[in-house]
């Protein structure tokens, strides 16, 4: 099943790639509509009428959220930034925090046996070859897959999910991969959540 997975892959590789491209294009443009329509309807500029737009939704706004969010690590159609920056918008500072690194850390788990059992040809195919060539070669210098790997995971300085589906097609052992995810991703996710929240503010509710 592995292997006839992957020979589809290769064959098509250019056709799932356009998909993956085409999926990223429609995934921004509906961020910038629901942006444009949050701030006409004047949700983004008044912080109570958005509370009170979310307050619709209750607890079914968190787990839709969720889903969302671990769906975004497997198959990122959206920056991560601007999944992290809505977590922390819809819940407030603290909760959309947690409610990110739960979500990211769920999704980046699923991605690590996701790559273990597919390996390379999955990982061209959404990412694309320059940029896996790119950061196996980062990765692989001198040996030293697992340290880099860590640092890179908690420094929000390289595209996290690629990361961890290359992790999965080496011999890390799974708990080691476990730990540094635990571990390593609230730096980042704070980073990503918190510094845009404060830009957010600065530049658009001017507060």
């Amino acid at each position: 099943m592995k292997n006839l997975f992957n020979k589809i892959l290769e064959a098509d590789n250019k056709k799932f790639q356009i998909i993956i491209h085409v999926l990223n294009a429609i995934g921004i443009l509906l961020s910038i509509c629901v942006m444009i329509y949050a701030w006409r309807t004047g949700i983004l500029k008044d912080i109570d009428k958005f509370q009170e737009f979310m307050n619709q939704f209750g607890k079914l706004a968190v787990l839709i959220f969720i889903l969302f969010q671990i769906m975004q690590v497997i198959i990122p159609i959206i920056p991560g930034g601007i999944t992290c920056l809505g977590g922390v918008i819809l819940f407030g500072s603290w909760m959309g925090f947690v409610y990110n690194y739960v979500s990211i850390c769920i999704g980046s788990i699923i991605v690590f046996f996701i790559g273990r059992k597919y390996g390379t040809p999955l990982i061209i195919a959404i990412f694309g070859e320059r940029a896996y060539n790119k950061y196996i070669k980062i990765l692989t210098k001198k040996n030293r897959f697992d340290n880099v790997f860590a640092a890179l995971i908690f420094f929000p300085i390289a595209p996290d999910d690629m990361l961890c589906y290359i992790a999965g097609t080496t011999k890390m052992k799974f708990q080691k991969y476990f730990w540094i995810i635990i571990l390593g991703k609230p730096m980042s996710i704070a980073l990503y959540s918190l510094g845009l929240e404060v830009l957010f503010k600065k530049l658009v509710l001017r507060i």
